[in-house]
């Protein structure tokens, strides 16, 4: 008996594993579980970092560039040196690292890692040849004025002049201090406590961050998030606009990780005139 022909499409299969190379070829989409956001006003750049420890940078359309951190690191920060094409990352394995955006692919040209002591803020002033880093252990534990709050400290806001600067707390309040009076705040205010039958305002959710600005007519903005009464059970997230008399609401889709204000400035002690507010969402970014 004649064994029947092979019918045309049966393929001979040679394929094996080693004929295959995984390549990514693109990146779509909002970053995954963003930690911060950072602006560069002179450059228009904007930069989120996440808890896998990528850092992307927007600008305008086109404008995508993504680079990662090796290792099981987050990124707690991120700081432009505004308008030099390079930024500062500071991640929760304490370690500082400088990058240089001049060229296509953005590297790291410089890294600082702190041995005995946690990362907790750093700051890097416009055109300034030094970067201050905040640890938990205080430096020398040398303090030029203490000023203490009796509600747990989330943010702090310093008024452009330097002698001024509001705090935002646990309990939903604001308070304002003047530099040379350490003993009490010059102001008290809960903005989104309602005063109860017993005269006392009613307990508010905290505030993670506050923004305190000025316009170049003397006009102020406090922008926060948070605050909002503890009674309402279910209330969506909210950014708080105050200018003026006039307070703005703004309901978020999302948890409000991080918020910043756009200026035309990069001085930090000149009026900021703000024309904007970026919002770091879980995810989404919102541009109001």
């Amino acid at each position: 008996v004649s064994t029947p022909a092979k019918a045309d499409w049966e393929i001979e299969e040679t394929l094996r594993s080693d004929h295959f190379q995984v390549a990514k070829t693109v990146r779509h989409g909002f970053p995954h579980q963003p930690t911060c956001v950072t602006f560069d006003p002179v450059q228009n750049l904007l930069a989120i970092g996440t808890r896998s420890g990528s850092v992307r940078i927007f600008g305008r359309p086109g404008v995508d560039c993504h680079m990662k951190h090796d290792g099981d690191v987050a990124v707690i920060q991120i700081m432009f040196l505004v308008n030099e094409g390079a930024m500062v990352t500071a991640c929760t394995d304490d370690q500082l690292h400088l990058w240089t955006l001049r060229q296509k692919k953005p590297e790291i040209v410089h890294s600082l890692k702190f041995q005995r002591e946690r990362i907790t803020c750093a700051h890097l002033p416009f055109r300034s040849k030094w970067l201050y880093v905040g640890t938990e252990r205080g430096k020398s534990k040398t303090a030029d004025m203490r000023y203490n709050c009796p509600e747990s400290l989330k943010s702090i806001s310093w008024h452009f002049e330097g002698k001024q600067f509001m705090c935002s707390h646990g309990d939903g309040s604001l308070t304002t201090w003047n530099t040379r009076i350490a003993q009490k705040p010059q102001a008290i205010m809960m903005p989104h406590a309602k005063i109860g039958k017993d005269s006392k305002p009613e307990p508010c959710k905290p505030i993670p961050k506050v923004q305190w600005l000025f316009t170049k007519n003397g006009e102020s903005y406090v922008i926060f998030s948070g605050g909002m009464p503890l009674d309402k059970a279910g209330r969506t997230p909210t950014l708080t606009v105050m200018h003026a008399k006039s307070t703005t609401v703004l309901e978020m889709e999302h948890h409000v990780v991080d918020f910043l204000t756009l200026t035309d400035s990069p001085w930090n002690n000149d009026f900021q005139d703000p024309f904007g507010i970026v919002v770091l969402l879980q995810n989404d970014l919102v541009v109001v």
